[in-house]
């Protein structure tokens, strides 16, 4: 599971968090860290995805391109978690910032970072996916009124039997 997602500058400067889990950990800890980590390690090549594992957590980062190469993307996850998934979808989440907030970050005064909050929706779409649910039962039993619960719709008041839905 993917529990933190961090956006860092060379200097160290966090410019966007987003926490999923319930791991703790220190923000600028993190920062200093993976600033440390990539300096001694060398400059990171165009498009590379290293990742580093401390404890129970593992630690996937990658710089970005061009004129971007002063920023760090980072994912903190847990250990056991799918490698090539998660440098695949950092890939993804440093590309959608980069194209949507880009020229924010650049000009950047190293202040305020809500200008950065709209990108947890499109964080969300890279790292959610698409989910399915199965609900399953005998008849009778709510499973078209959790549907309707989920969905926010109107919950009847009659019982119809409902025959075969696919949402």
């Amino acid at each position: 599971m993917i529990n933190h997602v961090y956006v860092i500058k060379s200097d160290g400067k966090i410019i966007f968090h987003k926490t999923y889990g319930s791991v703790k950990v220190d923000d600028s800890l993190v920062s200093v860290f993976l600033s440390a980590v990539s300096s001694f390690a060398g400059s990171l090549a165009e498009g590379e995805v290293k990742s580093v594992v401390t404890g129970r957590l593992k630690f996937v980062y990658t710089g970005g391109p061009g004129r971007y190469k002063d920023y760090l993307f980072v994912f903190c996850a847990d250990q056991g978690d799918d490698e090539l998934g998660l440098r695949e979808r950092l890939k993804r989440a440093r590309d959608s910032f980069i194209d949507d907030y880009g020229i924010q970050a650049l000009s950047w005064d190293g202040k305020d970072t809500s200008i950065f909050d709209g990108f947890v929706s499109s964080l969300e779409k890279i790292l959610m996916g698409v989910i399915k649910i199965a609900l399953v039962g005998f008849g009778g039993v709510g499973k078209t009124t959790l549907l309707n619960l989920m969905r926010g719709t109107d919950i009847p008041l009659d019982y119809n039997p409902t025959i075969a839905v696919d949402v």
